[in-house]
């Protein structure tokens, strides 16, 4: 099955802080063996394409999954995992226009909400200064919910997701 994961810097994962072997010479990288299938306790985590906007860190990375797979929530996990590709694209550049497209929309959402946004905006713009797509995502997503309703917030993460879909060619 294929998945995504993302990574801090160096292709550390961000809970485990465990540093996943790297593709080499264009074949993918080791298999890692995750042990029992247990979300959020042990396994290989990765998610879909739709959640991808939740799980948002510095490298984004395709993998390969193996063995028995488990859909929870807004992720799988799998027996083991393997890093496939790097999808280049996503740090230093969709990241920044993640980060300001989600500002702009903070914007858009605070515009047409019936209470004060001040507060939120002003972190949609913190997120822009200290480059946190993550947050960005987060508050564009809280902003919409407060503006359209509870069905805002998955309205808004859908859209995050068509947009990661679409701008890195998942």
């Amino acid at each position: 099955m294929i998945a995504y994961k993302f990574l801090t810097a160096g292709s550390v994962a961000p809970f485990s802080r465990f540093a996943w072997p790297l593709p080499v010479a264009g074949g993918p990288g080791g298999w890692v063996d995750g042990g029992a299938v247990n979300p959020c306790r042990s396994g290989v985590h990765a998610c879909r394409v739709e959640h991808l906007p939740i799980w948002i860190d510095r490298e984004l990375w395709q993998v390969e999954l193996e063995g028995e797979v488990v859909e929870q929530g807004t992720m799988v996990v799998a027996a083991r995992g393997r890093l496939l590709r790097r999808v280049m694209d996503w740090t230093g550049t969709a990241d920044i226009e993640f980060t300001r497209l989600s500002r702009v929309r903070t914007h858009k959402h605070a515009s047409r909400a019936a209470i004060d946004m001040g507060p939120i905006v002003v972190e949609a713009d913190w997120a822009v200064e200290h480059r946190r797509p993550a947050y960005a995502g987060y508050v564009a997503a809280r902003s919409r919910m407060f503006a359209d309703g509870e069905h805002g917030w998955d309205a808004e993460r859908e859209w995050q997701a068509a947009w990661f879909a679409e701008r890195l060619g998942l």
